[in-house]
């Protein structure tokens, strides 16, 4: 059980340092948020909201329309900021937070902002993040106190000519406080933070290749007082290449290794040590143009997987990941959506008789003249 939760503190802790939700068009191409310009980008690196300015942006998938953006232009030379509001707050595990008092499961996300501006030839961006919710009962005989907070800053730079973006963060938490009615600590945290860097070099090798070398580091620390620690460590490094072999037409590769080590130290019981390696990965993923308003898409993901855990067992796999996109245009309006192959193989309703959904997300952003 003590394995489990904290296995569970180290996931979600990871995620939190990603911080960037999937928007549909990298996705649908293979998963390429690191070697493509997009304004999926200020999630990975700040800087970039420099580039994307005065639009509104909607994420909608199966379940919920989860996230609404917009970016400000505040004028030359004062900076872009964007502002979200989404859904997607840090999931709780009972087994060592508290079982929310409302209800959900997460601590809400209460702010999410991003801010860009130049800085002589260079560019800066710096991105908060803040999760918080809290219950103190305020009843005779009950102490009950349910409080959750989480807060990351990352910043970002791009620089030699806009052709290397770097971007480091910053994550504390999740921390809490849980104390029962009876005014007792149920649990406590324990030193839970995470940083992590990122960067990409943009090579133009000639009019139709531009290679975009890539690294990643990341690396925290997580753990439950009187119940043991997780130390997490990840390195990923790899090569993109953008191919515009025709006007319109885009093609993407992404070749890499993700190398990663998770340590188990619980306060009672044995040390373990889990290694994981992706070698290599690929990722490739193609978007060209049928009309001026219609784009198709095309990519695909195939990782080689290895696992060892310490004193227990040593496997190898493969996950292989396949996406069908599609890109409408009408004037300042665009939308990505990642469809559903069934849809393709189906048609609409009226063609065939079987409903299937059309698409599995979409984005749309609408670009202010």
């Amino acid at each position: 059980m003590k394995k489990f939760v904290l296995l569970t503190l180290a996931i979600v802790l990871s995620f939190t340092l990603i911080a960037s939700a999937t928007d549909t068009r990298v996705m649908t191409l293979g998963q390429v948020n690191n070697i493509v310009k997009d304004d999926a980008n200020v999630f990975l690196y700040p800087s970039t909201i420099n580039f994307y300015n005065d639009m509104v942006v909607a994420e909608v998938d199966g379940l919920d329309f989860f996230r609404f953006g917009a970016h400000y232009n505040l004028g030359e030379d004062n900076g872009v900021v964007g502002l979200y509001f989404d859904k997607c707050g840090i999931v709780l595990d009972p087994a060592f937070q508290p079982d929310n008092w409302f209800g959900d499961g997460v601590i809400d996300n209460r702010l999410q902002l991003i801010y860009g501006r130049p800085i002589g030839d260079n560019y800066l961006g710096v991105g908060l993040n803040f999760f918080s919710d809290s219950y103190v009962s305020e009843a005779d005989g009950d102490d009950t106190e349910e409080k959750n907070l989480a807060f990351g800053i990352d910043v970002g730079l791009t620089m030699l000519e806009e052709k290397l973006d770097f971007a480091v963060g910053f994550m504390m938490g999740p921390n809490w406080t849980y104390i029962d009615a009876a005014g007792d600590d149920v649990t406590e945290p324990d030193g839970n933070m995470g940083i992590n860097l990122g960067g990409r070099y943009w090579y133009e090798f000639n009019d139709e290749v531009m290679f975009v070398p890539h690294l990643g580091f990341d690396y925290m620390t997580a753990g439950v007082k009187d119940l043991g620690k997780v130390t997490d460590m990840t390195f990923d490094l790899g090569w993109g290449v953008n191919i515009t072999p025709a006007d319109n037409v885009l093609m993407l590769f992404d070749f890499g290794i993700t190398y990663g080590t998770e340590k188990n130290d619980p306060e009672v019981g044995d040390a373990t040590t889990d290694t994981e390696m992706t070698l290599p990965y690929f990722k490739g993923g193609l978007e060209g143009d049928v009309f001026d308003w219609w784009d198709v898409r095309f990519g695909a993901v195939k990782y080689w997987n290895s696992e060892s855990v310490e004193d227990t067992y040593k496997a190898g796999w493969s996950d292989t990941h396949t996406y069908l996109g599609s890109g409408l245009h009408f004037g300042n309006l665009d939308i990505d959506v990642w469809m559903d192959p069934d849809f393709a193989l189906n048609g609409p309703y009226f063609v065939s008789g079987n409903a299937t959904a059309m698409a599995y997300q979409a984005s749309l952003v609408y670009n202010i003249p």
